[in-house]
């Protein structure tokens, strides 16, 4: 399902209530806001994007066990905290550049991903992470990384951990 380029500005709740078998849904330059509606529906989804699209706000991503690529570049995210990012088992490519991220929260000792096993690109580039965020994220988990981008930040050293 392709919304992209619209005027939406608002997206109800239940609005994807009877779309359970959808694949792919993009949201590319319409929302100001991401998180008031409810993606728990979309369980066969594998492919999710909202990009230049303002918004500063995530949903959780807990129950798309399917999601393969999460894109959601040029927006104004500030911050992620690892429980948005649950059960992401067959992710494979993570797309969070031009956000302004300057805070990275964790609640458990497995990073910012705590399945990274599939993923093979993710891109932080453009943002505003320090070298204390990128210890955070703990990239030594992702063990098949193909393509890592943190370029344009503010990291000033790189750890072990």
């Amino acid at each position: 399902l392709d919304l992209s380029n619209n005027l939406i500005n608002s997206i109800e709740k239940d609005a994807f209530f009877c779309l359970t078998n959808l694949v792919d849904l993009i949201l590319d330059r319409n929302l100001k806001i991401l998180g008031d509606f409810d993606l728990v529906f979309l369980k066969k989804l594998s492919f999710f994007s909202v990009s230049n699209s303002n918004f500063s706000r995530l949903n959780n991503f807990e129950t798309q066990i399917n999601l393969q690529r999460l894109i959601l570049n040029h927006n104004n995210l500030e911050s992620l905290q690892d429980e948005k990012f649950q059960n992401l088992a067959e992710i494979m490519v993570i797309d969070l550049s031009y956000n302004n991220i300057i805070n990275i929260t964790i609640k458990t000792n497995q990073g910012l991903f705590n399945n990274p096993f599939k993923l093979q690109y993710l891109n932080f580039s453009h943002n505003l992470l320090d070298s204390n965020n990128l210890q955070l994220i703990n990239i030594g988990l992702v063990v098949n990384l193909i393509e890592l981008n943190i370029s344009h930040n503010n990291i000033e050293k790189i750890c072990e951990k």
